[in-house]
């Protein structure tokens, strides 16, 4: 295990920081008109929230609202309690576990404790330990979900390697995209797609499948579980672990390329559309990553995500600081019992095989994409438009300490065939 110490931090810390400055605040959010949403507990004093917030240096890691605010793009929402009092309920319930309890989020949109549940014999559970905890039952939501789903199922053997291709390993995933270090090239994939979480096991991976003249690489890199703490405080330590084992903010690993590997830097492979296409593009066959930003997509960003089993597709940001108990538990033949922090919902489609497949932001026109992170499965079990994505912020903070240098390769072009470089 390592230290829970980073730099940076996720969406709940940014948002208690701007709580910090300004009383009032309570999340936000844009709307199906492209307008930033401010949630405040006063409206009456919407003008000094927006100037507070307008000169608050925390806004810089949440993608567009700075712009927004900028551009007269804003409008204001009645919140029940601030962001800080949402989140301390969060946590409170977080550190409780109460059985049946799957997933938990301090729903910035309509300002409650959203909860999903294992079964509906668990919601009688989870109500009795919200309310017993003092959370007043108008400001949570539970909802039957099953436990979340893990996605392993494109697929044709394709030299040089981009992103958004086949790999198999442990189990048959996506490459989410290529990257480097000081001394190495590889790509990022999804932990769980390799035999253990937050260890380094060295298994072989192949592209498209496992076989004769397809082997790529090896699993170097996953980083190690942030340790359970005993208390969660909203201000010192917002984003705490509860899990008997610990706690990761992605669900990722890096894989380094063999000698003798091509691969394209900064490419992904380019589908011939957004409803499902796992056919390459043959007129223009890769987008290319014109850059990967450590900043946060808020509830309402389009997205993309390609997947070598369920294809293209895109949707919005339903959810920005998701935690899924028990995401790796040995009830499921894991090696451990642990949580998945601070993960971004959304609506796009998800089919078994997709984890590890790149998750971008496009304008809809060009050659050029912005990468975000990547699939990891489905919120709930059966719902194939509740999905989620680890960061590329979280990502490069689980790989803080662990793998120095650690960068997605942008604006394309060919790599050294594998081994150091």
């Amino acid at each position: 295990m390592r230290s829970s110490d980073r730099s940076g931090g996720t969406l709940d810390e940014v948002y208690i920081r701007l709580n910090e400055a300004v009383p009032e605040f309570a999340g936000l959010y844009f709307d199906s008109t492209s307008t930033l949403v401010l949630k405040v507990t006063r409206p009456e004093r919407a003008a000094q929230v927006l100037a507070s917030l307008g000169t608050n240096d925390a806004l810089a890691a949440v993608e567009g609202v700075r712009s927004a605010i900028e551009h007269g793009r804003t409008r204001f929402e009645f919140a029940a309690v601030s962001f800080r009092e949402l989140l301390a309920w969060v946590d409170s319930l977080y550190m409780l576990r109460p059985e049946g309890m799957v997933w938990l989020d301090a729903d910035e949109m309509n300002n409650r404790v959203a909860i999903g549940v294992e079964n509906s014999e668990a919601i009688v559970r989870v109500e009795a330990a919200a309310v017993g905890l003092g959370i007043p039952r108008v400001m949570f939501q539970i909802d039957v979900t099953g436990r979340p789903r893990r996605q392993t199922s494109l697929r044709d053997r394709i030299r040089p390697i981009p992103g958004g291709v086949k790999a198999d390993g442990a189990l048959a995933c996506t490459i989410g995209a290529n990257a480097e270090t000081g001394t190495s090239s590889g790509f990022i994939i999804s932990s769980h797609c390799t035999p253990g979480w937050g260890v380094v096991d060295g298994r072989a991976f192949y592209q498209n499948a496992i076989g004769s003249g397809n082997f790529v690489g090896f699993e170097v890199a996953d980083p190690p579980l942030i340790p359970p703490q005993t208390y969660c405080n909203p201000v010192i330590n917002p984003s705490c672990c509860s899990a008997p084992d610990g706690c990761r903010y992605s669900d990722a690993a890096f894989v380094a390329y063999a000698v003798g590997t091509s691969h394209q830097f900064g490419l992904l492979a380019r589908p011939t559309n957004f409803t499902g296409s796992t056919t390459i593009n043959s007129s223009k066959p890769r987008f290319v990553i014109g850059s990967a930003p450590l900043t946060i997509l808020p509830l309402g960003a389009v997205v993309y995500k390609s997947g070598q089993a369920g294809g293209a597709r895109t949707g919005t940001v339903t959810g920005t600081c998701f935690r899924y108990l028990k995401w790796f538990d040995t009830s499921r033949g894991d090696n451990v019992t642990a949580d998945l922090l601070c993960q971004t919902q959304a609506n796009y489609q998800g089919a078994g095989g997709d984890s590890g497949g790149p998750v971008f932001t496009w304008d809809g026109l060009s050659d050029t994409v912005t990468f975000r992170g990547i699939h990891n499965g489905l919120t709930c079990d059966g719902c194939f438009t509740s999905t989620h994505f680890s960061p590329w912020r979280y990502i490069s903070l689980d790989f803080s300490g662990v793998l120095e240098g650690l960068s997605v390769s942008v604006d394309g072009g060919e790599g050294p065939p594998g081994g150091p470089g």
